[in-house]
Parts: C-alpha cells; structure tokens; sequence
C-alpha cells in the first residue's frame, strides 16, 4: 500500500513536470514568433483549461503582441487566452501592440474588447507610449475606441505631458509625433495641465529644447506665462536648458508670444540672470532688448551683471554694462559690487572695466554738478614733510577724473613711494559723503594693484557704525576707532598687477637713488589701517543754519532732483540726500542729542544764541560736525568734514585752514609722517574751542556759557532781595497801624503783593537754567565720545608703529613714546574743558536749586498771607454778624411793642372812653420787653436748645424699647447693646459700640449708616470720665455705654 502512494505521487510530480516546461516552451515560442512551435505546444497540453494554463495563455498573447505575427495571436486567442492583466508585474498585451507600433495586432486585440485604460507598473496607458513613439495610427485608433487622452501617469503627467517631456520626440517630430500632438489636441487634450512639479507641456518641451513642440503648443493656446512649482516660467527654462542649439529660436519664439522678460522665480531669479550664469552673452543682449531688469536682484542681492564678474564672463559683462541702466554700485547681500566679485575670483581684466572712475559718465546730471561744484584739497608730503605741494581739486577730478591721453587718472590717489619711503598724501574731501568716501577707497584699493582684498572688506565693513533715521539729521556715524591689519606685501598672492597699469613698476632699493642714511631713516609703521569717526564742535550763523534748513525741506519735499541751482551745498542735497547712500548734514547741537526728534524750535533757543542777540552780536549756535578719517597703509591720509553753509569769507574758526597753519607754523616741528598728521588733525578738530585758538572774544563759546549762568545767578539775587522786600512790606500790611499809613502812601494797595503771587521770572529763569544744563550735559557727551575715540585711536597708532617689522627697536620706540605723548596732552586738554563744563553744570544745579526754593518760598508765603486774609475776613464776618445781630434784636424789642401800640390803636368800644397813659404804656412796654427777653434768649440758645430736646426725644425712646423688650418670666435682662469692647490707654478709654437697636430714624442710625458708607463698621469714642470699667455692674455698664453714645451723637 505504500508502495502505491509513492507510485502515485511520483506520478503527479512527473505531471507537473512536464507542464511547467509545456509552458516554458509555449512562452518562448510566443517570444521569438514562432508560429510552428506555438502549434505543437498548444497541441500537446491540451486542454488548456487549468488556472496556469490560463497564465501561460496570457503571458504568452503578450509576448506576441511585441511581435507583428497575427497568426500566433490568433491561436492563442482561440485557445481563451485573455487580453488584460491580471497582475502588476504584468504588461497588457494592448500595451504590447501600441509599443511596438504594430496597428494590425492592436486592431485585432481590440476587437476582444480590452480595457483601454490598462496601466504599466508606472501607470500609463497604451496611449501614452503610442504617443511617446510617435505612432499616429495607433494613438487615432486608441482615441476613436475611447481612450482618456487627460489619463493620468504616477507622475501626473498625461500623454502630451510625457511626450513633452522625453528628449526624443524633437528628433522624431517628423516621424509621426507633430501629427500625435495634434491629435492629441484636436482631441481636447489640455495644453495647459501641469505634473506633480507644476510644469506644463511648454515648460517641458523649453527645457528640453524642442522648438517644433513649443511652436505647436502656442498655436494651439498654450499658455506662455505658465510657471511651475519653483516659479520658472517658460522662458526660464529655454534659458537654463542644457540644449544649447535651440536657445535662441525658442527665446524669440516665447518673446514674440509675450513672454515676460522679467518674470521672477524663487529666489527673485530671471531670466537675464540665468543667462548671464551661464555665459550666453547673445541671449542677455535679446533679454535686454525685450525689457528685462538690468538692476532685478536675487533675494541675496546679487544682479545678472554681480554673476557675470563672479564668473569672469567679460563678453556678458559688456553687454550687461551696455545698457544704460545698468547700476554698478549696487551691493549684494555680503556687501560686493559687481567689481568687487571680480575681485574675489581674480578677474583682473573686469576690476577697472567695472571700477566707478571708468564709468563716471553713468553718474546722473546732478550728481556730476555736485563733485564738480565741490573742490577737494590735495596735500603731498615729501622728504619727511619738510617738502609739501598743495593742490586744488574739483571733487570730480579727484574721483573720476581721467586722462584718456596716457590712460590714467587725473589725480592719482596711490602714493608713489618706489623712489622714496617716507613720501605720503592727504587728500581732504569737503563734507561727510559717504558716496564719495567709498568710491576714492575703490580708487585706492584698484590703483594699489588690488592687493590686501581682505582688508579693503574689513575697510569697508566700517561703514556699518552709519546710523540711519527718517530725519536728515538721523544719519550719522557713532563714534568708531578702529585698527586693520595687514599681511606683508611679501605674504600677499601674486597677481597680474600690470593689468591696471596704474602704479609704477616696483624698485629695488639697489637700483635706487635713495642713500643708505635716508633708508635707515624711514618712518616706522605697517601697512595696516586706521578708521577714525568721531564727533566735534563747531557752529554756524543763524542765517546759514535757516538757510541749510530750508534746502533739506525744499530737497526732501521735490518729487525729482535737478541740477538747476547755482548752490554748491543746495546741489550736495539734490545730488545726494536722497540716494541709496545718503549725505550726512550738518547737526546742531540739539539735533546731536535728539537726532529722532525735529528740533527747528530748539535750535533758535541755544545758550549761544540768546547769548549774541543779547550782546547785539551776529547770532551763533553750536553745530556738532563729524570727522571720518582714515589712515591707509602709512602712505595716505583721507579726511572729511564740513565746512560752514556757503561760506565766503575767512573763518577764524575754518578747520581745513588751521590745519594748514599748523602744518606750516614754525613753532613746532615738521609733520614727518602720516601718523604725525593724523594726530595733528584729530587734535585741530577736538580742540576746536579751546582758548588759545582766536583771540576774537565772539568765539569763545565756553566763555559764553560761564556768561549766561553768571547773568542767571545775577537775577536769581535780585528775584531773592524783590522777595525779600515784599515779604517785609506783607509783614507790616500785616499790622493794622501800618496798613492806614500803607494804603494812605499807596494809591494801589495790590501792587505791594504782585512780586509775591507772580512767578513768572522765576518760570522763565528756570527754563532757561534747564536749558543751560541740558546743552552742557550735551557738551559733556561729546567730549566723553572723543576722550574715548581718542584712547582707541593712541591704542591704534601704538599697534599699527609696533607692528613695523623692518625699523629698529629704538626707533620705533621713540616713536611710540612721542604719539602717547601727545595723545595724552591732546587727552589732557579734553579733560580741562570737561572739568569747565562739569563746574558750570553744578552751578547751574545749585542755581535751579535755588531758584526751586525761591518757588517754594513763594508758595509758603503766599499761603501764609491766605490764611491771615482768611482769618481777617472770619473776623470780618463775625463782626459784621453780630451787627447783624443787634438790628436782629433791636427788631425783636420793637416788633412786639408795635404790635402792642397798634392793638391799642385800633377803634374798640371798650376802649370808648380811653385808657390812661400808665395802663397802655405798662402793657406796652412791660409786654414788649418780657416777649423780647424771651426771644432774644431763644436766640442766643437755640442749638443748646435743639439738642436738649433731641436728647430728651432719644432718651424717651430708649426707654419705651427697653420696656417693650423686657422677658415675661423673670429671664435676665437682655443689654441694649450687643457688643461693648472697651480698651485702655492710660486714664482715656476706648468704647466700640454697636447700635443696631437704634431705629431707621434716629441721628445715631444715620451717623452709623455714614460710618458704614465710609468704611467704618463701629463706632468709638473715648470716655476721659470714666476711670475704669471693672466690677461694674451690667446694667450700670449699659447706663453708661449709652451716656457715651449720646454724649458723641449730642456733644
């Protein structure tokens, strides 16, 4: 028996053996199309009825649908197999056929009826790769039998989508794919679907260059503005397509449908920005003609012409310059302009073609009238100083000023130290610009051959102490000091230098004329850099600060700038107050201190100025100015500051001016270095008011100050002995006696008290001893900024010196040693004028003081005086109260009288016979008197009668309450009041008293319920009569608690 079940299952396994290779073979002879062998696989397993048998049919029909073999298919058809897939892994025969491109298999599959819709494992349909292939016959057969032409693939992409989408439908356009498209879309095929990534149609056939598809796709409706997810339009893509060829075509293209040049991405990328990235300088130049954005920024700042340089596309570089738009000062995110990122990456060759000196004609008309209107002053030092040749510049000249002749800049800002080592300039720019600073950093930067790139940013990242507001004012620069280093020219990397041609060609000291006694005598220093910004005082007329005032509003409230004026300073404003990088007015004192505030009042009530108009003088006010500057690698000095609003005339006072006498006087030595006359301009400009710079008494500003408070102090007495007189003229108003002979003196007895209640002087001398106090606390804070800036700065000097590595020890400490030197004694006069100012300060303290007490005086005074006038007039009144009084009682003697003498008067027939004398006046006058007597005495006693009957009416009612609350059968009685606290303080002693047995009515209820209307729950009293309440008894107790009741209520 067990033999025969292994019999049995070796039987079946052979079985199945045998099917699985049956169907083996029927798959590969549907693979290869051999229609022989299919036959006589199909022959042999017949039936072909089983679940695998059914498998093997279907997997075979679709093996032969790839090949153009109807008979095969037939055959399997015949033998059921079936048309569908059953699983994922599976490709649809119809899918097969519409692959392959075979029409007669997919007309014969078709007519078993299949599923059109039937997806690979991507999820497309037979039409999607009819229409990928490009087989037009197929793809119009599919749309008449029903096919979705909008189905949808995994990617969301339908069939015009993916035929879009794959690179090879531009070769095969003639091949039967411009005809799918148009099936496709004569079908309702939406133009204008968008993927999962938001690309259209047309966003797909730009990207991949194919001109014929996009030229369709705009025929037909396709929308040109279309962007994707990231926000790339169309022209986008033509742009940054990998498919050079087409580029162009499919850019005019787009163009010519509308496209928008200036359509930004994310990250604000156009267009033009790709294009310049790229280097496709024929397409920039086709952007620009169609409007695209020369100046459009990246959200990190940076232009098409900023990627150009960093790139070193200099062909994209002129065409993007070409356009007279094109802004070349625009900075990036990190600070670079466009020459700058040529600079980072080495491109030498676009440094000058972008620097501001070679495209000086891009300035607008005003602002070229403006460094024209304005001269700069050019100081060079030779041979220690001893040496000095000054030259005056227009301001233009000196930025942008070129020699088209030899190729080089009029007035070169390099220093040319090849042939000597201590030569050095000054080049002095006339107002605090900051427009102007940075372009002649830029000159220097390009002209010394673009070395050291790291210090120029660390140069330039100074800029970023510039306070900006909404007022003009508002800009300025917080006091700054700041040392740069510098790596040794012979550690810097090797560039091509002689591409700028622009400084001389480098001499060794073997070659040059120079002795060994003067190289030995070279100043000590680095080739670091020093920033200085640091605020000083200066002033100016009123006339001129109302005449700068009124040009920032007339400039800040023009709609456009012109160059129309004939005033240097009015075309400084037009040119530059308004711009990117604003200019930095002049600041008066208050506008120093409340630079967010609009001080136009406050500026014409200066100390300064109230001080001249008093003395009859031209009226002045304090003016805070600012003084950038700069110390460039011991071989140039770079300064700015202001000078007065259109001045004409000499000024005492001219900083530029006494520089220059200093550096010429004879009293004191040569400035023999860069160093020497930094520290000589920063001494010039901090000490701008000290006493011995002009003899002219108008300019001794401090002085005026000490002026004003002595004149305070003067009134202040004078208001103390006015106070003083008038107080002792009250004092004998005061006295009766006095006050006759006063008012027989006086023709107003009123005046004598006027210096008493009007403080009008004191009002007015206070404010202004406030604002002496505010101006000096104003004045100490600038000269706390420069005490500050100027120990930065010695500490910077003192650096920069010891950082030499060439000179000697000795030397180089006898050099430190004389800067520390004078930068203490320059430290040093700082600290007198702060010490003046801080004396002043506390005499105005003591004087507001003072003159707070002299208020405080007054105020006591006065209220003293009131009170005496009041209880003069309480006095008054009481007299005029008892007249009142004694016309009362003569009224009340003679009003019954009268009424006595008419009763016996009147005609009655008693009276007939008449009345003697005696009778009628007994009657009349003893009647009268005794009722008056009554009266009068009513009169004087009527309160004391009032509360004697109130107090007998309280006590009766008391009484009868207690009677009516008296228990029936012999309980204790119950005390009137509920609670008696009493407390004892010495002999007084305290009784809290509850009274809620009182009536609604009665006084004490009212005066409780005011007590609890305020807050007060009981109500006290204390007894001084009352010695001690211990061993009373309780009802003497109650007695007694009610006594003191009625003696508060009733007093």
């Amino acid at each position: 028996m067990t033999t025969n079940k292994s019999s049995q299952v070796s039987n079946a396994s052979t079985v199945s053996t045998q099917t699985s290779q049956i169907h083996r073979d029927l798959l590969a002879a549907s693979a290869r199309g051999n229609e022989d062998k299919v036959r006589s696989v199909l022959k042999e397993g017949s039936p072909w009825s089983s679940s695998k048998d059914q498998t093997a049919l279907r997997k075979a029909l679709q093996k032969a649908s790839a090949r153009n073999n109807l008979n095969i298919i037939d055959l399997l058809l015949r033998k059921g197999a079936e048309v569908d897939a059953q699983t994922e892994d599976e490709f649809p025969a119809l899918f097969r056929a519409a692959q392959t491109g075979h029409t007669a298999v997919l007309v014969e599959l078709l007519s078993q009826r299949p599923d059109l819709e039937a997806r690979d494992r991507n999820g497309q349909t037979p039409l999607f790769v009819a229409s990928v292939r490009g087989y037009a016959d197929i793809v119009e057969l599919l749309i008449a039998r029903g096919a979705a032409v909008d189905a949808q693939e995994k990617d969301g992409r339908t069939p015009l989508l993916a035929l879009a989408a794959d690179k090879s439908s531009a070769a095969a356009w003639n091949n039967g794919v411009s005809e799918v498209v148009r099936l496709l879309v004569s079908h309702g095929a939406n133009v204008n679907f968008k993927d999962k990534i938001g690309r259209t149609p047309l966003l797909w056939a730009a990207t991949n260059g194919h001109y014929h598809l996009v030229r369709t796709l705009l025929e037909t409706g396709a929308d040109v503005s279309a962007a994707n997810n990231r926000g790339r339009t169309a022209l986008h893509l033509a742009v940054d397509s990998t498919d050079t060829t087409h580029i162009g075509e499919i850019m005019n293209l787009l163009l010519e449908y509308q496209a928008d040049a200036c359509a930004t991405s994310d990250g604000g990328w156009t267009p033009l920005h790709n294009a310049a990235q790229k280097g496709l300088a024929g397409v920039v130049e086709r952007l620009l003609e169609a409007g695209a954005s020369v100046n459009a920024t990246l959200s990190n700042g940076m232009t098409a012409l900023h990627w150009a340089s960093f790139n070193g596309l200099e062909e994209v570089v002129n065409a993007l310059i070409s356009d007279e738009a094109a802004d070349l000062s625009i900075k990036d995110g990190f600070g670079r302009a466009p020459w700058l990122c040529a600079a980072e990456k080495g491109h030498y060759q676009l440094i000058e073609l972008l620097s501001p000196v070679r495209n000086s004609n891009r300035l607008p008309r005003v602002v070229q009238d403006a460094c024209k209107a304005f001269t700069a002053t050019v100081v060079e030092f030779k041979d220690f100083g001893e040496t000095q040749r000054k030259f005056r510049h227009s301001v233009y000249d000196v930025l942008y000023g070129w020699n088209q002749k030899n190729g080089r800049p009029k007035v070169p800002v390099w220093t040319n130290t090849a042939g000597a080592q201590n030569d050095f300039k000054w080049i002095h720019l006339p107002t605090n610009n900051l427009a102007w600073v940075e372009t002649l950093l830029i000159k220097w930067f390009i002209e010394s051959g673009c070395r050291d790139l790291e210090g120029y940013k660390a140069l330039t990242k100074c800029f970023e102490q510039e306070h900006r507001g909404p007022l003009p004012h508002a800009n300025f620069m917080r006091p700054y000091c700041q040392r740069i280093s510098n790596l040794h020219p012979s550690e810097e990397p090797n560039f091509d230098a002689d591409l700028l041609d622009i400084r001389p060609s480098p001499v060794r000291r073997s070659e040059s004329n120079l002795s060994q006694m003067t190289i030995t005598q070279r100043v000590p220093g680095g080739d670091g850099k020093i920033v200085l910004f640091m605020p000083y005082l200066h002033y100016e007329t009123d006339e001129g600060r109302q005449k700068m005032t009124d040009a920032i509003k007339l400039v800040g409230a023009a709609d456009e700038t012109s160059s129309t004026s004939s005033s240097p300073n009015l075309l400084l404003l037009q040119a530059y107050l308004r711009g990117k990088t604003k200019i930095h007015p002049r600041r008066t004192l208050d506008q120093f201190f409340y630079h967010g505030l609009d001080t136009s009042a406050r500026d014409r009530d200066q100390v300064v100025y109230r001080y001249c108009e008093s003395q009859g003088q031209q009226r002045k006010i304090f003016m805070v100015d600012q003084l950038w500057l700069f110390v460039l690698s011991k071989d140039l000095v770079v300064t700015c500051f202001p000078g007065r609003w259109d001045h004409q005339t000499r000024d005492p006072l001219n900083v530029l001016d006494g520089i220059m006498e200093e550096m010429n006087a004879k009293t004191r030595p040569a400035v023999r270095s860069a160093y020497d006359l930094a520290i000589l301009i920063s001494s010039r400009c901090s000490g701008m008011f000290s006493r011995h710079r002009s003899d002219d008494q108008n300019y001794h500003f401090l002085d005026m100050f000490e002026s004003s408070v002595g004149r305070v102090t003067e009134e202040l007495t004078q208001l103390f002995h006015s106070f003083e007189e008038a107080s002792t003229q009250s004092r004998q108003w005061l006295r009766p006696k006095r006050r006759h002979q006063i008012l027989k003196s006086s023709k107003d007895e009123t005046k004598s008290f006027d210096p008493l209640l009007d403080i009008r002087a004191e009002t007015s001398l206070l404010t202004e001893v406030r604002d002496i106090r505010d101006e000096l606390n104003i004045l100490t804070m600038v000269i706390n900024s420069q005490l500050f800036t100027l120990g930065d700065f010695r500490n910077c000097l003192i650096d920069e010196l010891s950082n030499d590595r060439y000179g000697s020890n000795k030397k180089v400490s006898s050099f430190v040693m004389d800067i520390r030197k004078r930068m203490l004694d320059q430290e040093r006069r700082l600290k007198v004028h702060k010490r003046d100012i801080d004396g002043m300060d506390e005499q105005s303290e003591r004087l507001y003081k003072s003159l707070r007490d002299l208020l405080d005086l007054k105020q006591k005074h006065s209220n003293a005086l009131e009170a005496r006038f009041s209880s003069e007039q309480a006095l008054a009144a009481a007299k005029e109260g008892q007249t009142v009084m004694v016309f009362t009682i003569v009224t009340i003697i003679f009003m019954p009288m009268s009424f006595i003498a008419a009763y016996f008067g009147i005609s009655i027939d008693s009276f007939a016979d008449g009345l003697p004398d005696t009778y009628v006046a007994t009657w009349t006058f003893g009647g009268g008197l005794a009722i008056s007597v009554v009266f009068i005495l009513m009169a004087f006693t009527v309160v004391d009668i009032t509360k004697a009957m109130e107090t007998f009416y309280s006590f009766t009612k008391r009484r009868l309450n207690t009677d009516a609350t008296q228990p029936q059968q012999g309980l204790e009685t119950q005390p009137l009041y509920r609670d008696v606290t009493t407390t004892k303080s010495g002999s007084n002693q305290t009784v809290v008293y509850n009274g809620d047995a009182d009536d609604a009515g009665s006084p004490g209820k009212i005066y409780r319920e005011q007590s609890k209307a305020s807050g007060v729950s009981v109500m006290t009293r204390t007894m001084s009569h009352i010695s001690s309440w211990q061993g009373t008894p309780k009802d003497d107790v109650e007695k007694q608690a009610g006594r003191a009741r009625d003696a508060y209520l009733y007093p």
